[in-house]
């Protein structure tokens, strides 16, 4: 079982938001927050985006990551936006929170880290305590693609100069148990003299379309809609696609 605490630590939560692939665009997910309401949750806030947005747009929402390295950045990038956001460090299948929220959501495919199928059903569960009656839940997967290897490396120039990359350098998949292990090597440089490297497994679980709406459904949510990412209905054999369900 991975452990998404341990993963996204020093080098990797510096240069995981700079060097990631792309960034989930916050208007959906403000439309969603304004929709249903606040106070909201952002589950695996990481280092802000898009929860830091939203805050700057006045709604209330308030962030949950397993990762104390990625929520220091959250804080220090709030502090820069004159902003003070109010962050949790839980697991979140461990998720035990005062409050109970008007909604919920994943801005990225977060929950896919969740590799063992107890944790993700200890994790819907959890979800289901602390959205309030008849509040609304978002949820996204996504299988990765495998790919050659090693792939493209993706690098960008730091506000100090220095240059970080990230490269994917090994890949496998067990389709029985749906997952698929990903080998990253993160360096961090300086004039062309290597600073730091660190070299972590990335361990995704996938699922479809049918298995992610039943574990919905046993842990208490009423599907609403399951789109895909152009926001079309999705079809049975969707492999990137949301859900949106409501908390009975």
């Amino acid at each position: 079982m991975a452990d998404t605490a341990q993963f996204y630590t020093g080098l990797i939560a510096e240069l995981y938001e700079p060097l990631a692939g792309s960034l989930v665009s916050a208007a959906p997910i403000k439309r969603f927050v304004q929709r249903y309401g606040t106070p909201a949750l952002e589950l695996a806030c990481g280092a802000g985006h898009p929860m830091l947005d939203l805050l700057s747009d006045g709604l209330q929402v308030h962030g949950v990551d397993s990762s104390m390295d990625m929520l220091d950045l959250c804080r220090s990038k709030g502090a820069d936006m004159g902003l003070q956001p109010t962050l949790f460090c839980q697991r979140m299948q461990d998720l035990a929170l005062a409050e109970q929220y008007r909604c919920c959501y994943f801005a990225g495919a977060s929950f896919c880290l969740l590799d063992d199928i107890d944790d993700a059903c200890a994790t819907l569960a959890a979800v289901h305590r602390h959205i309030q009656p008849g509040g609304a839940f978002l949820i996204s997967l996504f299988r990765p693609q495998m790919e050659k290897q090693p792939s493209q490396v993706r690098r960008k120039i730091m506000a100090d100069g220095t240059t970080g990359t990230v490269r994917s350098i090994a890949q496998s998949e067990n389709r029985q148990q749906q997952t698929v292990t990903t080998t990253l090597r993160y360096t961090h440089e300086q004039d062309g003299k290597l600073l730091d490297a660190v070299e972590r497994d990335w361990l995704t679980r996938w699922y479809t379309v049918k298995q992610m709406t039943d574990l919905l459904e046993a842990a208490g949510f009423d599907i609403l809609r399951c789109t895909d990412y152009d926001g079309a209905a999705a079809e049975p054999s969707a492999t990137d696609f949301s859900v949106v369900a409501l908390a009975t």
